[in-house]
């Protein structure tokens, strides 16, 4: 007399496999928005952070607070030029990793790029009247890594007119925010 074996079958485990994948095939996609929300609060995080060695540095450095209709240059503000953002990372800032976004998705290593964040370039002719109009509101960095293309800059001249785009930008004040432009409104230093 055979005892019965004590085990699965062929068909039976093929089918707790197959189960099994398709449920973690459904939590990974639900779960992918919570994952880019979290980095987009890790991004704003970091933001908050550079802007915090921003006002220390600037206080360090007898700065005045940018008021709008004062034309004030970048150094009566306090700020470093590009040759004293090193300075700035290295004293104020805990990790080198604050200027990275965590959704940062591009072709160059981490190890070989300064900052993910993209720094507020303007003739310095111009720097004072900018001051003078926006005061602490003017954008300082801005994050745009949280957009589903790679590239937002070129394809928001190709996008349509109802998508919006999210960045996270740090103002001259201090202040971090997103910010959601529509389709078509392809400056968003005007925010």
């Amino acid at each position: 007399m055979r005892t019965p074996r004590a085990g699965f079958t062929l068909i039976e485990l093929l089918l707790t496999v197959a189960i099994l994948a398709v449920l973690a095939g459904i939590v990974f996609v639900v779960s992918g928005p919570a994952r880019e929300r979290a980095r987009e609060t890790l991004c704003l995080s970091n933001l908050r952070q550079l802007g915090r060695a921003y006002q220390m540095y600037m206080a360090d450095h007898d700065g005045r607070e940018p008021e709008k209709g004062a034309r004030t240059q970048y150094y009566e503000l306090g700020l470093p030029s590009d040759e004293d953002f090193t300075y700035l990372v290295d004293t104020y800032l805990r990790s080198r990793a604050v200027l990275f976004c965590p959704s940062y998705h591009g072709r160059k290593p981490l190890d070989r790029i300064t900052t993910t964040y993209t720094g507020y370039t303007v003739d310095p002719n111009s720097w004072a009247d900018l001051v003078a109009q926006r005061g602490p509101d003017l954008p300082l960095w801005r994050c745009e890594w949280h957009n589903p293309t790679l590239n937002p800059i070129i394809d928001m001249r190709l996008a349509p007119r109802w998508s919006v785009w999210r960045f996270n930008i740090l103002r001259l004040g201090g202040q971090v925010q997103t910010v959601r432009i529509p389709g078509q409104s392809f400056d968003p230093w005007q925010w």
